[in-house]
C-alpha cells in the first residue's frame, strides 16, 4: 500500500509540475495545444511585448486556450510542501 501511495504521489507531482521551471505550477496557463505552464514561465517565452512563439513542448504555434473556469481564481496552498 505504501508503494502505491508513493507512486500516486509521484504521478500527481509530475502532473502538477511546470516543464519549464520544474516546480509546482503557479498561476497555471493552458495552451490551445493542451500543454500547461506557469503564467510567469509562459510570459517569459512570449517576451515583452508579447511576440509569436512556439509551444516549448510540441512547437505548435503558441495560443492560449480560452478560460474554462467559472469560479474565481483562489490561491491554493502547495500540498507538496509538507511531503517528505
Amino acid at each position: 500500500m505504501d508503494e502505491e501511495l508513493l507512486a500516486l504521489r509521484e504521478q500527481l507531482v509530475a502532473e502538477a509540475t511546470c516543464p519549464l521551471c520544474l516546480d509546482v505550477f503557479e498561476q497555471p496557463v493552458l495552451t490551445a495545444c493542451g500543454h500547461s505552464f506557469c503564467g510567469q514561465c509562459l510570459a517569459g517565452v512570449l517576451g515583452e511585448p508579447p511576440r509569436p512563439a512556439a509551444c516549448p513542448q510540441c512547437r505548435a504555434p503558441l495560443e492560449l486556450a480560452p478560460p474554462v473556469s467559472v469560479l474565481p481564481a483562489v490561491p491554493v496552498p502547495n500540498p507538496w510542501s509538507r511531503c517528505v
